[in-house]
């Protein structure tokens, strides 16, 4: 992985999120 220190399922976790932030900010 080229993030080193991140777990593939933490990275994961982290695109949800800014995906949902983006989401929001997209509908808002």
């Amino acid at each position: 992985s080229c993030c080193a220190g991140v777990t593939p399922q933490s990275h994961q976790t982290a695109l949800d999120a800014m995906a949902a932030c983006q989401i929001d900010i997209l509908s808002d």
